[in-house]
């Protein structure tokens, strides 16, 4: 048994299952009745949502969850200006199917994945 503390008050526990730590689902509140509110912008929201689009968080402000608030920033975060957004939604250049030389000549362009060698051993259907 493992107890998680904080404060000196035990706010989680979890017990070792062949070799694996699993948390209670029941989390030990010491008062129930206490609510936090976490109050960031809309584009901390944002990237903290694992970069939900900006109505969604807007959505879950108003009627879905309790205790997000968004504070008005200067740089009104929309959908769009996120470099990891947009960078996520980008695609590469096709592969061209044929050679772009008039008469290559044999192993003048080798194409081969360089990462490795890998120490992990593959799966075995034995």
């Amino acid at each position: 048994m493992c107890e998680i503390s904080k404060a000196r008050s035990i706010i989680g526990r979890a017990k070792n299952r062949k070799r694996l730590w699993v948390l209670d689902g029941n989390p030990v509140v010491p008062n129930p009745h206490v609510a936090h509110v976490a109050k960031a912008s809309l584009s901390i929201w944002h990237k903290q949502l694992g970069h939900m689009m900006t109505r969604s968080v807007k959505l879950l402000e108003l009627s879905i969850v309790t205790g997000i608030e968004l504070i008005d920033d200067s740089t009104n975060h929309a959908d769009g200006e996120c470099i990891v957004c947009i960078k996520g939604k980008t695609t590469r250049n096709v592969i061209p199917k044929k050679s772009n030389m008039e008469n290559p000549r044999r192993l003048h362009r080798i194409y081969s994945d360089i990462c490795g060698p890998f120490d992990i051993e593959g799966y075995s259907w034995s």
